[in-house]
């Protein structure tokens, strides 16, 4: 029989660990501290970023150094942040 607490306990539980899920995936892994390329996705059509993938959790996908300027107006760097339904790491970057 399992008591109320033991209850309350395993629903807390089932509760943090879905904050802190980080849906592994061996290829992301690999490329923890690489330069990739991701493609995000803006309205119709894919922009390709070159960055460093830093992290990334079930819900996010984290590059740094990233060259985030339109060629006109020079390089800028940024730190991006993108949710993994609008972005895809595709390959390492050269």
């Amino acid at each position: 029989m399992v008591s109320s607490n033991d209850r309350e306990v395993n629903k807390r539980k089932n509760e943090l660990y879905g904050l802190v899920e980080t849906s592994y995936e061996p290829l992301l892994e690999d490329y923890i501290g690489e330069r990739v390329i991701l493609e995000l996705k803006k309205g119709s059509e894919w922009v390709k970023y070159n960055g460093v993938l830093k992290d990334y959790t079930s819900e996010f996908i984290e590059l740094i150094d990233v060259d985030y300027a339109p060629e006109t107006s020079g390089r800028i760097d940024a730190d991006l942040i993108v949710l993994r339904k609008y972005g895809i790491v595709r390959n390492l970057s050269e």
